[in-house]
């Protein structure tokens, strides 16, 4: 059990209480060490004087007692330096208002003191939070670790560990009602449900139940009071997952007009859910124009009804979790666009449901929050901090609390009259290091014309969006391709689908200034040179076999080797699976052309769209249906191969 907490900088307790919240496990061993010690010190004076020494027990108890002061001195360091960085998100527990920082950190803020009480760092990578209703615990992911924690809050200790869970590779959301929590793992592309346990309240434990296999990466969650089933929003694409928990049956799959759900709100009273999404047109050139009226890129709020996502009558048979072919599209839904011309929406991040028919919605790539009317469409904005991911409602006060990671504080938003009350700061001002500043210009939409988009629109987290787009990558207008994910790109010059670019910096500034048509020349050497750092650092995403842990080496030593046998590797060659010239591919765009830069196959399976234009809308259809490269025809059994190695790139 870890167990710890700051106050303020002192320590309100003893020598003890300091040594047992500065000691973390390694501390613990020895401290053990030291009562054992003592133990048998008690028990050889009581049993045996006359054999030793009162020099001999003192110099035993000293060596004892300078251990755990070494260890003090050497672990307490690292817990007074706690501070809470990159705030992830937000939950009120037990009265006080609780954040978890990418940086590993939970932090307590006490809204009738106005002060931080407890920050503490664990390690890892905390990423969301869903308080336990009714007690003083929550639940915490950890996506460093690839777990999910059970913690419970203490007025002296700060925070206390109970329990901490495998999750799937990557969780970024987890939600709790009545006795289930789901966890969703990006990467692994799965949903762990788990269930208390247990008879007393403070007693209980969760137990993993059933891990759900989805076709798409899994990012907002919503529970369905009503009928108990949980909805699952894809973080890249359009779609949406309704499982059943008593069994973790998937039955039903829908699909939506927008991508990049990023957030779910409820309305119990009018059976609808609302979806933050994005909408982009690819049949639209990406000129300055079609920017400026918001139409290559829209961001909106999707009202869909009950009806229209839950299952109905005649679908009765459940087909198996991993089958992503039979989704039916909504058909009917309500949208509000969060954007109008000279006034972009870029980057909305959390959705927040308020009374009377009015909606919160964090707009990232603005550092705002828009306050909009669902009847009338009248919308107010407020300026926050730098990249707000996260919305807390504070009913009572009739305020917003708005989680801003990139500046690293929160902002308490009064809702009545739309303004920024206080501001909690949660790490003290300092220096921006170059990778913080590069990331800041990620996310930013004040680079692009009027605010529509940031990198992060189409590259959504680093990734991507599977849909094309009609801009100037290809050096002209007519032939939509798809967005290639910028994880794992470093080294893998050159870019663009005509390779026309020979580094990563002319295709960043060409993007900036075509697609984006936004703030190219404003920008300093030293900025565009932290953008390049950041983009470079990007790691890659794992293949999904990998990320599952279900590899079957036999089956993957054979895929390799015919990846080599049927020359894949004359166009993607490790360790990078790319070359730096174009090939005929065999499938020619809309003006005729064919020949084409290789893309990296680094993270592969961890696409929604493949082949230049997005045409292969499964990894099996790039084989199966349009026979890649210029029409090679593969038996059943080796494409189940070259699938199996492909998914573990």
């Amino acid at each position: 059990m870890l167990v710890g907490s700051r106050n303020s900088g002192t320590w309100k307790r003893g020598r003890e209480l300091h040594r047992m919240r500065c000691g973390q496990q390694v501390f613990a061993k020895l401290w053990g060490k030291r009562l054992r010690a003592t133990k048998h010190i008690t028990q050889t004076h009581r049993y045996d004087m006359k054999a030793r020494s009162i020099g001999q027990t003192f110099a035993h108890g000293l060596c004892s007692w300078a251990i755990v002061w070494i260890a003090t001195l050497v672990f307490a360091p690292a817990c007074r330096a706690a501070t809470a960085r990159f705030p992830e998100s937000a939950a009120w527990v037990a009265e006080r208002l609780v954040i978890v920082c990418r940086n590993g950190v939970l932090a307590s803020w006490n809204p009738l003191t106005h002060r931080l009480e407890h920050t503490l760092a664990f390690g890892g990578c905390f990423t969301a939070i869903a308080p336990i209703p009714g007690t003083d615990q929550f639940l915490v992911t950890d996506a460093a670790r690839h777990e999910v924690w059970h913690m419970a809050c203490d007025s002296v200790e700060g925070f206390v560990l109970r329990q901490r869970l495998a999750a799937p590779h990557t969780p970024r959301n987890l939600a709790h009602h009545g006795s289930y929590v789901a966890v969703a793992g990006l990467w692994a592309r799965q949903v762990a449900l788990y269930e208390w346990v247990g008879t007393a309240a403070g007693q209980k434990r969760l137990e993993k139940r059933y891990l759900i296999d989805l076709s798409f990466a899994p990012g907002s969650l919503c529970w369905d009071r009503p009928t108990g089933m949980l909805l699952v929003g894809d973080a890249f694409s359009d779609r949406v997952a309704v499982v059943r928990p008593e069994d973790g049956a998937v039955v039903a799959r829908r699909r939506l007009p927008g991508m990049s759900l990023r957030d779910v709100a409820c309305d119990e009273e009018q059976a609808t859910y609302y979806f933050l999404a994005t909408i982009v047109h690819p049949f639209l050139p990406a000129d300055r124009e079609q920017v400026f009226w918001g139409n290559v890129v829209q961001q909106v709020v999707l009202g869909v009804r009950r009806e229209q996502l839950f299952p109905s009558q005649e679908e009765s048979g459940v087909a198996g979790p991993t089958d992503g072919e039979n989704f039916r599209r909504v058909t009917r839904w309500s949208l509000w666009s969060l954007g109008q011309p000279k006034t972009g929406s870029g980057d909305p991040e959390a959705l927040l449901r308020l009374p009377h028919d009015q909606f919160a919605v964090a707009l990232g790539g603005r550092g705002e929050i828009l306050l909009l009317d669902s009847r009338s469409g009248a919308a107010r904005r407020v300026s926050v901090g730098s990249r707000p991911v996260a919305l807390v409602e504070d009913g009572e006060h009739r305020q917003i609390l708005v989680v801003n990671k990139l500046s690293h504080d929160i902002s308490v938003v009064d809702t009545q009259q739309p303004q920024v009350r206080y501001r909690i700061a949660l790490a003290s001002e300092q220096p921006v290091s170059e990778w913080e500043l590069g990331e800041r210009l990620f996310f930013d939409a004040g680079l692009s014309l009027d605010g529509w988009m940031s990198c992060h629109t189409c590259h959504v987290e680093g990734h991507m969006l599977p849909v094309a787009v009609d801009n100037l990558g290809d050096g002209s207008y007519g032939a939509a391709k798809r967005v290639l994910s910028l994880l794992g790109l470093a080294g893998t010059a050159p870019f663009a689908w005509d390779g026309s670019q020979p580094s990563l910096a002319s295709q960043l500034a060409k993007s900036v200034a075509t697609t984006m048509h936004g703030t190219a020349g404003n920008l300093s050497a030293g900025e565009w040179q932290s953008l390049l750092r950041y983009v470079e650092s990007l790691p890659p995403a794992p293949g999904i076999a990998s990320a599952r842990q279900r590899a079957e080496l036999s089956l993957v030593a054979e895929g390799r080797r015919l990846f080599q046998e049927r020359r894949c590797t004359e166009c993607h060659p490790p360790p990078y699976y790319t070359v730096a010239g174009r090939v005929d591919v065999g499938l020619e765009d809309q003006q005729g052309r064919r020949h084409f830069n290789p893309p990296s196959l680094l993270g592969v399976s961890q696409r929604d769209a493949w082949l230049h234009d997005g045409r292969a809308r499964s990894l099996s259809d790039v084989f199966r249906r349009f026979g890649h490269p210029q029409n090679s025809r593969y038996g059943e059994e080796e494409i189940d191969a070259l699938l199996a190695f492909l998914m573990t790139l």
